[in-house]
């Protein structure tokens, strides 16, 4: 009788890394029924053990189901090889009386409910006094009508094979339409959406596999994929990537303006950006190159606005953050210079939601035989004169307009001064609508017929205007009075409160602000005798009723006065003006308080002339950065007073400062600060040009973070 012996080889492999070498487990022959089945079958499976990161079977793999049909077989020859038995990361299942002939071998590995976890189906010939050899890897197989399995999942760097099983000619397409939060399918993509899927939606293409051809792909780029055949739409499966959450370990720069390109160094971002991006400050950056450990993008306009903190999103899951300071730059500056030539200053700017742009001051008209008059300029966007209006008084004295505010229809309230017959100043309120008319104004006289003063200005949602200032009360042996008053949206008062500290000395109102929940705060200054000037704030209720005062004396007792003041959603409050120490002169003062009135931080700045140095103004923005703006005196330099701009984070940290000096090393001056809410800064102040043949000119300057 011939012998008819057929040997192959099928090793398995449970785990990464062990393809080959070493002894393995060994399962039971499989025993046929005799007669024809005289043979003995080795069969060996690589999945894929030629690879050095290769997905082997997967670690939900409980047990191995091998199945041998074909020619001469009435029943499958069955083995089923448990984890167990793995040794050395391989097992040899063996068969024996298997008759010569065509034959079909399949490979499920099977998690513990029994669900397929991999596949593979191969081909081979039983010839008579040969060994037969088949060598497949696990995977995916491509059938006509479905993927086995339908659900697959890697980890970084191990690779996936699927071949074609069928009949039929297909094709491996993964969209990015399919790519949701990591760990879950977000959709599966409509069938219109799958034949027509754009270049760059696309993680992947195998292009055409005739039968019996296959694909591989690396896994390189994390997330959850919709795959489909791209011949056949109705065949679909689903493929889990898993990564490391991505890790940002640096950036570069740290710190520039908008507009530039950042670097971010790290790990696990993916080949691919797909559906990822980097968000600064909650802004989207966008993408110039994507690498799995480097990108590069733009930071966008509007950041500067923010927390400056650099995230990435890879696959729904989020990265560590670092932070990158945006710094300013310039996108306008305009001056204005009176006929005159001589003196012109502004005082105050503020900003409306279309990005106009007011200031008020003063301009000095000597040439017309005036002294200064009220002015109030209205910018566009881009920063060109939309009117003009000036102001000069009954007296044709000293009128200024000294701060400046806009409400949410546009009209415009500008607060000063000006000179009466018979007075030295009142007090000067005006509303201006959105085209410039006037549409009411109020003065304000105090019984001594003396020195009255608008110093600040703000507006509620109501159209009501807060002003403080000071009024000169000699009438009843009193000094200066800090000045508080409310005034309807039609002009009317309705309110007002004074306050004169007990000793009957100088008080002096200079800035107010307001929150949504009615509250207004004042910022100013009190004379105590031995002390000087003091710093003083105040809150109010939104009936003008004291909520809390706090005071602030510098350790030398020298001057300290508090000029401005803003306050956040909240309910802190800032407050910036100057304290005076020996040896020093003026030192830039910034306090943060909380709603309760207790001090937070404190920062100063003196400059290295040791000279005068002043915060005039300052601003908060949503995120609860805080902007300066003033003067530092820079005498060691060759220069005298420039324009001095500092913002700080919400903790009282530096993030940049910005100076500017006027060609004719002059007299220079921030004098008011406004940052809109897509983080556009606007400085309003003056600049000296002698070498002009001019003398102040009204300053402005818009930038951009």
């Amino acid at each position: 009788m011939l012998v008819r012996t057929v040997s192959a080889i099928f090793l398995l492999t449970f785990f990464l890394g062990c393809g080959s070498g070493g002894g393995g487990g060994s399962v039971p022959l499989g025993i046929g029924t005799g007669g024809a089945r005289d043979g003995r079958v080795e069969l060996r499976v690589l999945w894929p053990g030629v690879v050095s990161m290769g997905k082997l079977i997967p670690a939900a793999a409980e047990k191995m189901d091998v199945t041998v049909t074909g020619e001469g077989l009435s029943s499958p020859l069955i083995q089923t090889v448990l984890k167990s038995q793995v040794q050395n990361g391989q097992v040899t299942v063996s068969f024996s009386d298997v008759p010569v002939g065509n034959k079909t071998v399949e490979v499920r590995a099977l998690s513990s409910a029994g669900v397929t976890v991999a596949h593979r189906k191969a081909t081979f010939s039983v010839q008579e006094n040969q060994t037969a050899t088949v060598t497949t890897e696990l995977g995916v197989t491509i059938g006509d009508g479905s993927f086995t399995p339908s659900e697959f999942t890697l980890s970084k760097g191990e690779v996936l094979l699927w071949v074609n099983g069928g009949a039929q000619t297909h094709s491996v397409v993964a969209d990015e339409s399919g790519v949701g939060p990591r760990g879950k399918l977000q959709h599966e993509c409509p069938e219109s959406e799958s034949r027509n899927a754009k270049a760059n939606k696309t993680l992947f293409d195998s292009g055409t596999l005739a039968p019996g051809t296959s694909f591989s792909w690396t896994a390189a780029t994390p997330g959850s994929y919709l795959v489909r055949c791209g011949i056949h739409p109705d065949e679909r499966s689903e493929l889990l990537v898993n990564f490391s959450p991505p890790a940002l370990a640096g950036l570069s720069p740290v710190t520039g303006p908008s507009g530039i390109a950042l670097t971010i160094n790290g790990s696990d971002f993916g080949a691919l950006q797909l559906s990822s991006n980097v968000t600064i400050g909650g802004v989207t950056a966008p993408i110039l190159s994507w690498s799995d450990s480097q990108i590069t993008c733009t930071v966008p306009p509007g950041t500067g606005v923010t927390d400056g903190s650099v995230r990435l999103r890879v696959a729904g899951t989020e990265s560590n953050s670092a932070k990158f300071v945006v710094t300013p730059s310039e996108e306008w500056t305009r001056t204005y210079n009176s006929p005159g030539n001589s003196n012109d200053q502004g005082y105050g700017i503020t900003v409306d939601g279309s990005g106009n742009v007011y200031v008020t001051g003063s301009e000095d008209r000597a040439d017309l035989g005036q002294e200064y008059d009220a002015l109030v300029l209205k910018h566009d966007a881009n920063g060109n004169i939309l009117w003009a209006r000036f102001y000069n008084g009954p007296a044709q004295g000293t009128d200024e307009g000294t701060d400046i505010a806009v409400d949410g229809s546009g009209n415009v309230y500008a607060a000063g001064y000006n000179s009466a017959p018979g007075v030295w100043n009142d007090v000067w309120v005006r509303k201006y609508a959105p085209n410039g008319n006037t549409v009411w104004t109020q003065t304000y006289n105090s019984p001594a017929n003396n020195v009255d003063v608008g110093r600040g200005i703000a507006v509620d949602a109501s159209g009501a205007a807060y002003v403080t200032g000071y009024v000169l009360r000699q009438d009843i042996g009193q000094d200066y009075n800090i000045w508080l008053q409310r005034y309807d949206g039609s002009g009317s008062p309705s309110w007002n409160q004074t306050y004169n500290n007990f000793q009957n000395r100088q008080d002096q109102g200079f800035g107010v602000a307001l929150n949504a929940s009615g509250f207004i705060w004042v910022a100013g200054s009190e004379n105590l005798l031995g002390q000087s000037d003091n710093i003083w704030v105040r809150k109010y209720d939104a009936n003008g009723n004291p909520v809390w005062t706090q005071t602030y004396n510098d350790t030398a007792n020298g001057q300290d006065v508090g000029l401005d003041i803003a306050v956040d959603s909240s309910g802190n409050a800032y407050v910036t003006g100057f304290e005076t120490l020996p040896g020093q002169g003026g030192n830039v003062w910034v306090r943060k308080y909380d709603a309760n009135g207790n001090p937070i931080w404190t920062r100063t700045y003196n400059d290295p002339a040791n000279a005068g140095d002043s915060g005039r103004a300052i601003a908060v923005d949503s995120f609860g950065n805080v902007y300066v703006a003033g003067h530092e005196t820079s005498t060691d330099g060759g220069q005298n007073l420039n324009i001095w701009l500092c913002k700080y984070d919400p903790d009282g940290n530096i993030l940049w400062t910005q100076t500017y000096n006027s060609p004719a090393n002059a007299n220079d001056s921030g004098e008011d600060i406004h940052v809109d809410s897509s983080g556009y800064v606007y400085v309003a102040g003056y600049e000296t040009r002698a070498d002009l043949g001019q003398a102040r000119n009204v300053w402005v300057r818009k930038y951009k973070q």
